[in-house]
């Protein structure tokens, strides 16, 4: 459309240039002044020249023939200023010469075009092909009989001519313009309905892989007599790199075991991970993870052993696609004494994750100060990962979060950060891990507001 509006505005200045040919040559006989001619017929010649450039696109389709047009312009405008400052009839001539030359360029590009299949040509052909060959004929024959009689031909007939084919030439191509554009729309639209398809069967996709990911995930509540536990995920898209885990085992006893105290079996393990990176990438990572977790229990193992075990296991996972996983993860022995206090042994370690919180019975919350290289990468196995061990009474709950959760953000783009975490686990019911984890989603997800969330969320509580 672009290359249409290019035309007509070329066509019209060329329509206005020949009407003022025909008044100066008819009514005031002015092209007996050869200044007045030369800055007619060169105005005439270098819109005649843009015109077929822009109608024919000469650029595109006859480079060799559009550079020749190109070189031919400078000419015509050279000749038609020092023509019109200087009047010498050697420049007026060889204008006229300019002209023969300019009418065999367009009737070629027009020919040309045609052959091409190209039906606004045959009204261009028709339009330029009259007015041309008499303007060549009294070029060849000028000075032999009164120029100004030609010039009447040229201008009255002629003109008429010229625009009337003109007009059907612009009528035609905007006619198949229209075609193309309808053709076009169609093809969009069937296009678009594709896409919609694809879309579609997409994100049935989506959801059956973020159903089967949900299925890998063991049930949000264990169903463990000595421990109160409650598990939350959810991703941020359709699948996610978030997860959970636990496992019922049997432990290797406390070194410091007393005979006053009896410790139940099994121990129990719970972790919270998060793989690097997010979308189907970080969810078929996160599948694996889960499996060398449930499979480390397959041997006896203690926390660091286990860290360094998964460590090395998940390295052919996570080398390829230069991901890891941080994780944070808790063994808890229960334990009960002959003075009837209850309670469990816990140890804990972070591999790159966020570190558990402890919320005591009196409503003490602290943060867990330990850290370790996220799993996955090799360098844990090698220096080992820091476990720490700490007794817990009953009534204390264990929080465990995934970095999605601190790094949550409002439509302020405010994090909701550690302080608002810790203040969360303080003011929090803590009559069951039901009611801690039922407020910290209420927290988090009142202070987004109606924020997109950008990262996944998971939580996993513990109850002693």
């Amino acid at each position: 459309m672009n290359i249409f509006i290019k035309s007509y505005a070329y066509y019209v200045l060329l329509l206005i240039v020949l009407t003022l040919m025909n008044f100066f040559a008819v009514e005031t006989n002015a092209f007996s002044d050869s200044r007045a001619f030369s800055f007619f017929s060169g105005l005439a010649m270098l819109f005649a020249l843009k015109f077929t450039q822009t109608f024919l696109l000469t650029q595109t389709n006859f480079p060799k023939l559009d550079k020749a047009m190109m070189r031919l312009m400078i000419l015509l405008g050279i000749g038609a200023g020092l023509g019109f400052f200087t009047g010498y009839q050697l420049i007026v001539k060889s204008l006229v010469v300019m002209e023969m030359v300019l009418a065999a360029m367009m009737l070629l590009a027009g020919y040309w075009s045609w052959r091409r299949n190209y039906r606004p040509a045959g009204y261009f052909l028709l339009a330029f092909g009259v007015p041309l060959t008499s303007a060549g004929i009294s070029g060849l024959i000028y000075g032999m009989i009164p120029h100004h009689l030609l010039i009447e031909l040229n201008s009255k007939l002629g003109t008429i001519w010229l625009m009337l084919f003109l007009s059907l030439a612009l009528a035609d191509h905007l006619n198949q313009l229209k075609t193309q554009v309808e053709s076009r729309a169609t093809q969009l639209a069937e296009v678009n309905e594709r896409l919609k398809a694809s879309q579609r069967r997409f994100q049935q996709e989506l959801a059956l892989a973020s159903e089967i990911q949900q299925s890998l995930l063991p049930s949000p509540r264990p169903n463990w007599a000595n421990l109160d536990v409650i598990c939350f995920t959810s991703t941020a898209s359709e699948v996610g790199g978030d997860f959970y885990a636990y496992y019922a085992f049997e432990a290797k006893k406390p070194e410091y075991e007393d005979a006053s105290t009896v410790y139940a079996l099994p121990s129990y393990a719970l972790a919270v991970g998060d793989i690097s990176g997010k979308g189907v990438s970080a969810a078929l990572l996160m599948s694996a993870c889960l499996a060398q977790f449930n499979m480390s229990f397959s041997q006896t193992l203690t926390p660091s052993e286990r860290m360094a075990y998964l460590d090395k296991a998940i390295m052919p996972y996570t080398e390829p696609h230069h991901l890891n996983c941080g994780l944070c993860y808790v063994e808890i022995t229960p334990f009960s004494s002959q003075v009837g206090s209850h309670g469990g042994i816990v140890r804990a370690i972070n591999a790159d994750g966020i570190p558990p919180y402890i919320r005591s019975k009196d409503g003490q919350v602290k943060r867990l100060d330990i850290g370790g290289f996220a799993l996955g990468e090799g360098l844990g196995a090698e220096s080992g990962y820091q476990q720490t061990t700490l007794t817990l009474n009953s009534g204390d709950i264990i929080v465990m979060i995934s970095d999605g959760v601190v790094e949550s953000q409002n439509t302020h783009d405010e994090k909701f950060g550690f302080e608002r975490l810790t203040q969360a686990i303080a003011e929090a019911s803590a009559t069951s891990a039901t009611d801690m984890l039922a407020h910290l989603i209420a927290t988090v997800t009142e202070f987004m507001d109606y924020a997109e969330p950008h990262d996944d969320l998971t939580f996993v509580v513990v109850k002693l």
